[in-house]
């Protein structure tokens, strides 16, 4: 098990960490609910700490989630593994405790609290929403988490919009069908794709509109195909909020490809992006995908599709 502080974005040796408060989960996306657990993680750390005992609001996941392993196809993911740690720690989350699926999905419940979280995470609470299970086979429930940790836990009621739980399965289902605004009020945060800009044909450049080209990572959530408004910031200036209109698909006007990408028209920029991450945000679908009959129809489309990403994103300027 890896345990990362937060405060540096390292490794750090679990010998050297005061006890914990511990959120236990899975955290696809870091929604509105797990967000609910991460609040009551760092309430109660606080709570507890006193001059002679700190007590340091932590999560434990696993790194690899065990869908990857037991089903097939895998779960798409909301989430790398940068993105989760990032945002545990705009929530208040001082430390990672990273878990090997292969290596600790065979524990038993008892053990995975006794051997794992006490005695390694040094767990002195846990948090840990309603579905919670753990151990072998997830044998373990909420209830036998409270006995064994002898009633040290809270456990999140289920936190729903409309009358329905918020999930990482409901809000997959809702980027797959290209309602990104409905995805970002359930995540309590933008979707957003984090990828390094490659070098494509740049066709886009030929038409004045230049693009950044970007690929996916393995396992990530795909939204519905189609032409999004977007945010854009760079690594090197991440305050810095730049706007874009991207498509997200196979560019069927322009080639033929079975994977799915995403290419950018960055609104009122001019500069080289190739080999730097850049962040992508979805912000709202303006159509689907299309084939044109030819560039003409190609260059009209992406002056209209950044116009409309305009009026969404509050753009004034002209092209």
């Amino acid at each position: 098990m890896i345990c990362i502080d937060l405060a540096t974005g390292l490794p750090t040796d679990l010998q050297s960490i005061p006890a914990t408060v511990t959120a236990l989960g899975n955290f696809d996306g870091v929604h509105i609910g797990h967000q609910a657990l991460l609040a009551e993680t760092v309430r109660v750390s606080a709570q507890i700490s006193t001059e002679q005992l700190t007590v340091a609001p932590a999560v434990w996941f696993f790194r690899d989630p065990p869908s990857d392993t037991l089903r097939t196809p895998p779960i798409p993911h909301l989430s790398t593994l940068s993105d989760k740690l990032r945002r545990f720690s705009e929530h208040g989350i001082r430390y990672a405790f990273l878990g090997e699926f292969s290596k600790l999905g065979a524990l038993s419940p008892e053990s995975f609290v006794k051997e794992l979280l006490q005695k390694e995470c040094r767990t002195v609470h846990a948090v840990c929403g309603f579905n919670f299970s753990f151990g072998y086979r997830g044998a373990g429930t909420p209830a036998l988490l409270s006995d064994l940790l002898d009633g040290a836990i809270s456990v999140i009621a289920p936190i729903e919009e409309g009358g329905i739980p918020i999930s990482s399965t409901r809000i997959r289902a809702l980027l797959a069908n290209g309602d990104a605004r409905k995805a970002s009020e359930l995540l309590g945060h933008p979707y957003t794709l984090t990828a390094p800009v490659l070098h494509g044909k740049e066709l886009g450049r030929t038409m004045k509109f230049p693009t950044a080209n970007q690929e996916f990572p393995p396992l990530s959530v795909i939204p519905k195909h189609g032409i999004y408004a977007v945010e854009v910031r760079f690594p090197e200036d991440p305050e810095a909020l730049h706007y874009g209109v991207c498509n997200v698909g196979l560019r069927p006007t322009v080639e033929t490809s079975d994977r799915a990408n995403c290419e950018t028209f960055i609104l009122d920029y001019s500069g080289d992006l190739y080999g730097k991450e850049i962040e992508i945000s979805f912000i709202e679908h303006i159509r689907d995908e299309r084939r044109m009959s030819g560039i003409e129809e190609l260059r009209s489309a992406i002056y209209n599709d950044a116009e409309a990403a305009r009026r969404i994103l509050g753009c004034s300027s002209e092209l």
